[in-house]
């Protein structure tokens, strides 16, 4: 249940950054979907092993993507959101030096 109410605060976070955009006079917001970077651990089924409502299967990892564009939806209206995402999903690797 914790998991789900920091889920929850990670979306109003981000839909709380995006009107705060629109009222500064942004023309628009882009969320990062690469890279590693948060959203995209959610997308990449080597970072996301949950299996809740949240992990599994697409429609489920995608689900948080949806949710803060459903809600910035109601907050923002139509206010221009673009994603830059990878275009294949593969893990970061990182290369240890040997001793």
């Amino acid at each position: 249940m914790e998991a789900e109410c920091q889920d929850d605060q990670i979306i109003n976070n981000f839909v709380s950054a995006i009107v705060r955009a629109k009222q500064a006079g942004f023309d628009g917001v882009q969320l990062h979907l690469a890279h590693g970077y948060l959203l995209a651990q959610f997308l990449s089924s080597y970072s996301n092993r949950r299996n809740d409502r949240w992990g599994g299967s697409t429609e489920n990892t995608y689900r948080i993507v949806a949710e803060i564009f459903k809600r910035a939806k109601e907050r923002a209206g139509d206010y221009p959101i673009l994603v830059k995402m990878n275009t294949v999903n593969i893990p970061v690797i990182v290369i240890r030096g040997i001793d």
